[in-house]
């Protein structure tokens, strides 16, 4: 029985909380309609709401397919990977430019609001700065996730774990 167990492969268990925490969070944080309109104004409002309603499918898909992972069941592996490819593709439309600017420059008020490091942050070159590492950091954090879980459970020790 010890022997079984220390074949079983951890990172199924560290992908899948990974997978169920943040598709909660994301779903927590797409709760205000009036801040996701404001943040992809830019978008015309038919494709605004296409991209809310694509959000929530994804998170909620991306929840789903977390229980299942930890529950060994290939079919959410699979979707899992399916997430992960559509996250690499489509990489700009999940973090554009301009909606990261907005959130930036709300995160800089409220730093400067609270007077704690706020010395110089609202220049623009500053601001400039903030916005591109932002972008640059989200896409690095989703495409590397997305590629190590790609990478992950494709493995064929892992495949032949979930077919068990």
């Amino acid at each position: 029985m010890v022997k079984e167990q220390s074949k079983y492969p951890l990172g199924i268990t560290v992908f899948g909380v990974i997978i169920v925490v943040t598709s909660l969070l994301q779903l927590n944080s797409l709760t205000s309609w009036l801040y996701y309109q404001w943040l992809f104004n830019a978008l015309p409002e038919d494709m605004l709401r296409v991209r809310y309603f694509i959000s929530i499918a994804l998170r909620t898909l991306g929840f789903v397919s977390g229980i299942g992972i930890l529950l060994h069941k290939d079919l959410f592996r699979k979707i899992a990977i399916g997430i992960s490819v559509f996250t690499v593709a489509t990489i700009y439309w999940k973090h554009p430019l301009y909606g990261v600017s907005k959130h930036a420059r709300v995160v800089i008020d409220w730093i400067s609001r609270s007077n704690c490091c706020s010395a110089g942050l609202s220049q623009p070159p500053l601001i400039k700065i903030i916005e591109w590492s932002s972008l640059i950091s989200l896409c690095a954090v989703d495409v590397g996730f997305a590629l190590w879980l790609i990478y992950y459970f494709t493995r064929p020790r892992i495949k032949a774990y979930f077919k068990k």
